[in-house]
């Protein structure tokens, strides 16, 4: 930092840091910074935008976060269908506050918790459905710029084709998109020790939960989208410190499991979300028990993205459970000395593709010799 203070490169990782530190503001005036310190590699800017949009999202300015996906859309190689999948989701999520606003104003006597409209006509958006039909079109292409690499696809574009889908499939609806692929995208981690963040989003939410029980006679895969924000309230209480009422959404989820078919993964990352509370209580054993469940499912969106979190918890609960591993590296045994160990446990009925037989007699002190008889 000393010798380059002005290198894009370092400036991006400060504005990385305050990212995760909570510090939004500051870490979008660094990503300008480093973008406006290079002209060669064009790439560096797409990172720099990527973050840009995270950003936005995680303080939830859905439009601009829209821009940003729309400018890697255009310029960015890496994956054109998941860039218009977060443009869409980001404006159906912008257009669902809006319109739940706009109901709320037309009656101001009723709770707007109950007024956020599930069946409703984009003609009646106050930019006449141009978004809505932006929406669509992003949509619509989705599936047909599904990329394979080796015969594989990415995950997040299955994740996105499959979203893309449903939403024509269930009347051009899908339940908090936005908030959805921000936690998928470990977006809330970044908000934990933000409580006015993290309670504007719980009212979102808890508005969606109350209409989509309202309305739940007039909707398809309700069970999905109602476990969906559930697993989603939950998250955020716990970001709140509100351990037993987030352990409560997370088993309501594990509960309806027969009657979710879509959105299977809500069930691992449930069970994910209990180990998580489970080891912040101490109870070690009990979140032993739902790492070994979240273990057992297999195929469903984003099972990759997930599995990194699941060895990461895995190590964690082993050195709680085990003082052995909780013990310094440099206490541990050198290269050498393992080497040496090694060599000690060699027996004559090994195979031994040198034809060199070692010294039996030799010990495990540092300064004994190591002799070979050839």
């Amino acid at each position: 930092m000393k010798k380059s203070p002005n290198s894009a490169f370092f400036i991006f990782l400060r504005g990385r840091l305050a990212a995760l530190s909570g510090d939004f503001q500051g870490a979008k005036d660094y990503f300008f910074k480093s973008i406006s310190c290079q002209t060669d590699f064009h790439n560096f800017y797409h990172i720099c935008y990527w973050e840009m949009m995270w950003c936005h999202c995680v303080q939830g300015e859905w439009m601009d976060a829209t821009k940003y996906a729309e400018r890697l859309a255009c310029e960015s190689k890496w994956s054109n269908a998941t860039y218009r999948y977060l443009q869409a989701v980001f404006i159906i999520q912008f257009l669902d506050q809006e319109r739940g606003a706009a109901a709320g104003a037309k009656n101001s006597s009723r709770k707007s918790s109950v007024l956020v409209p599930i069946i409703f006509d984009p003609k009646d958006d106050a930019d006449g459905g141009i978004l809505a039909k932006t929406v669509e079109d992003l949509l619509e292409n989705v599936p047909q710029m599904i990329q394979r690499i080796a015969g594989k696809s990415l995950p997040i574009e299955k994740f996105a084709m499959k979203k893309a889908l449903r939403f024509f499939e269930q009347d051009k609806r899908l339940t908090l998109p936005g908030l959805e692929i921000m936690y998928l995208w470990s977006g809330f981690k970044l908000i934990n020790d933000n409580p006015d963040l993290v309670n504007k989003f719980l009212l979102i939410i808890e508005a969606k939960l109350h209409s989509l029980v309202d309305n739940q006679e007039k909707i398809s895969n309700y069970a999905d989208d109602f476990c969906l924000a559930t697993l989603l309230k939950g998250v955020c209480l716990r970001c709140l410190r509100k351990r037993f009422q987030a352990r409560m959404c997370f088993t309501e989820v594990l509960m309806n499991e027969k009657a979710i078919h879509l959105d299977r993964y809500l069930l691992p990352f449930s069970e994910v979300e209990l180990c998580q509370i489970a080891l912040e209580e101490g109870e070690v054993d009990e979140a032993k028990s739902h790492l070994d469940k979240a273990w057992s499912y297999t195929k469903y969106s984003l099972e990759a993205r997930l599995h990194f979190r699941l060895h990461s918890l895995t190590a964690q609960i082993k050195a709680l459970k085990d003082p052995k591993q909780r013990v310094s590296k440099s206490l541990q045994g050198t290269p050498v000395s393992s080497w040496h160990n090694g060599l000690n446990k060699f027996t004559e009925s090994d195979e031994n593709p040198f034809d060199i037989q070692f010294n039996s007699s030799l010990g495990n002190d540092d300064d004994n010799q190591i002799t070979l008889e050839l």
